[in-house]
């Protein structure tokens, strides 16, 4: 009798059940990408908007008459369009004079042509700014103290609620709730700065 050979090599089971292994640990790389792409999303947008929150407290320390700053507060945008036009009066153009309330008029519009992503564009679209932004200035009104300035926006995931900041709270658009039906998908950045109004 003769001796069996042994069988070298790989059976086809083997190599099917390396290729679902291969498969699975695939499959977790590609989520784990779409989550970090996600992810890296969020993070890029809170930088921008606290930037253009930053951007915004310093226009008011710069224009911090008593008239300017009851105007910031009373004038806050109520919502932001998607293709805002240029600024005017343009008190950023060499050799502008502009009043006090001239210049709130154009901070708030240089700061919605920001939020709406519109001086970033390609094929004729937006491609930055932030997604569905409502933005809040607080403070006490023409008055040297505490000024809150706050951006609100759709981030891509949804997260719980942050209660304690009122601005974009059950924001709608024609009916249909900005950040989802409990806010979930509502981002905010706050900064409080004191602004001093200057001895007349």
């Amino acid at each position: 009798m003769k001796p069996r050979r042994k069988a070298d090599g790989f059976t086809l089971i083997e190599i099917l059940i390396a290729m679902v292994i291969l498969s699975i640990g695939i499959l977790g790389v590609t989520a784990l990408q779409l989550v970090s792409k996600r992810n890296n999303s969020d993070a890029a947008q809170q930088a921008e908007a606290a930037t253009l929150v930053l951007e915004m407290v310093e226009r008011m320390r710069t224009n911090s008459s008593s008239v300017a700053l009851a105007a910031y507060v009373a004038n806050e945008p109520a919502s932001i369009r998607a293709n805002p036009p240029p600024p005017e009066p343009d008190c950023g153009a060499a050799g502008a004079n502009c009043a006090p309330l001239d210049l709130v008029t154009y901070d708030f519009a240089v700061w919605e042509r920001s939020l709406a992503g519109a001086d970033e564009r390609l094929g004729g679209e937006n491609t930055g700014g932030l997604l569905n932004p409502v933005v809040c200035v607080d403070g006490p009104a023409g008055i040297s103290g505490t000024y809150t300035v706050t951006i609100a926006w759709r981030g891509g995931a949804a997260l719980p609620n942050d209660a304690g900041v009122g601005c974009g709270a059950g924001a709608a658009d024609g009916g249909e709730r900005l950040y989802g039906d409990a806010d979930e998908f509502r981002r905010t950045v706050s900064i409080p700065a004191f602004i001093r109004v200057p001895p007349a």
